[in-house]
C-alpha cells in the first residue's frame, strides 16, 4: 500500500498547494499498525519469562514509543510525532545497547577477576599439598627424636650437645612453617634466630659477633619472616668478608608500628657484583602492624 500510494493515492497525497491530505485507505494503515504494535507487546507480556531482560527493553521501547506517537497523530495532525518516535526509538535503542555493552564488559572482567583468584587459591592449596606431602616424606618426628636420642648421648661433650640442641630447633622452626603455622610470637622467631646464629658461630668462630637490642617481643609475625634476613646478612654479607663482622639485629615501637631491623657491616670480596654489595651495606628493614594496640 505504502509504495502503491504516489500513483493510487490510497494513503496520502498532496493537492496543487503542497498541502499533505489522508487517503481513503489511511485508517485502514493506521488500526494494521496500532493493532501490530498492541500484538507484539502482548507477545512480549505472554513470553516475558524466556526473554532477556535487554531484549525485553528493546522491544518496549521499539513498540511502545511509536504506539503513542500513532495515537497522538490521530488525535493531532498538525505535527508528524510518527517521525518524530524513529528517531526518539533508534536513540533509545542505541542508548539500550552502549549500557547492555558496558555491562558484559563489566560482567566478563568480574568473572575474569574471579577466576583469576580461583587459580591463585587453587596454586596455594597446591602448594599446601606438596608441602604436606613433602613432610610426610621428611618424617619430622623421626628426624627429632633421632636428634634428641644423639643429643641425649653428647651429654659429655658440651660443644656437640649445644651444637645438636641447636640444629633440633632450627629443624623444628621449618617444619612448624611447612605445616601452614600462620602466626608465631616474635619472641619464638628469635629463638629460631639466635639458634641458626649458634650453629653459625661455630663455623665461623670469631669472625662472627652478633649483637642484640629487643627492646619489644609481645607481637605476632609470620613464621620465617626475619629468619631469612638474619641468614642473608650471615652467608652475603659477614660470610664473604675475610675479617668477618657483626650482625645486629633490633626491634622496637614507632609511631604504633613495630621496626624491626637486621644490619650486618660485612663489605664483601671483589668477586661480588656493585648491587650485592650496595645491598649489604643498606639496612634491612620490616615494619608490621602492631597487633596490641
Amino acid at each position: 500500500m505504502l509504495a502503491s500510494t504516489p500513483l493510487t493515492k490510497a494513503l496520502y497525497y498532496f493537492d496543487e498547494q503542497n498541502y499533505y491530505h489522508r487517503g481513503q485507505l489511511y485508517g485502514v494503515w493506521y488500526v494494521t499498525t496500532v493493532i501490530s504494535f498492541i500484538f507484539i507487546l502482548f507477545v512480549l507480556i505472554a513470553c516475558r519469562k524466556k526473554t532477556e531482560p535487554f531484549l525485553r527493553q528493546l522491544v518496549l521501547v521499539a513498540s511502545l514509543i511509536p504506539l503513542f506517537a500513532f495515537i497522538f497523530n490521530f488525535a493531532y495532525t498538525g505535527i508528524s510525532f510518527s517521525n518524530i518516535s524513529v528517531s526518539v526509538t533508534a536513540m533509545m535503542i542505541f542508548i539500550l545497547y552502549e549500557k547492555h555493552r558496558a555491562d558484559i564488559s563489566a560482567k566478563n572482567a568480574y568473572e575474569l577477576e574471579k577466576v583469576q583468584t580461583q587459580l591463585a587459591e587453587n596454586r596455594l592449596a597446591l602448594e599446601q599439598s606438596k608441602n604436606e606431602v613433602l613432610m610426610a616424606q621428611i618424617q619430622p618426628h623421626f628426624i627429632n627424636n633421632s636428634l634428641m636420642a644423639l643429643r641425649s648421648n653428647c651429654r659429655n661433650y658440651p660443644e656437640i650437645y649445644e651444637s645438636i640442641t641447636n640444629f633440633t630447633l632450627y629443624l623444628h622452626s621449618h617444619f612448624e612453617a611447612l605445616s601452614d603455622i600462620k602466626q608465631i610470637t616474635f619472641e619464638q622467631e628469635m629463638e629460631n634466630i639466635e639458634a641458626y646464629l649458634a650453629l653459625e658461630q661455630q663455623n665461623f668462630g670469631e669472625r662472627l659477633k652478633v649483637e642484640y637490642d629487643i627492646e619489644c617481643d609481645d607481637f605476632l609475625i609470620p613464621a620465617l619472616t626475619v629468619q631469612p634476613l638474619v641468614e642473608n646478612a650471615v652467608r652475603h654479607g659477614v660470610g664473604t668478608y675475610e675479617k668477618g663482622g657483626t650482625v645486629q639485629i633490633n626491634a622496637y615501637r614507632r609511631d604504633g608500628k613495630i621496626i624491626i631491623e637486621v644490619i650486618d657491616d660485612g663489605s664483601g670480596r671483589s668477586n661480588i657484583t656493585q648491587q650485592q654489595k650496595n645491598a649489604r651495606e643498606s639496612v634491612s628493614k620490616m615494619s608490621v602492624q602492631d597487633l596490641n594496640q
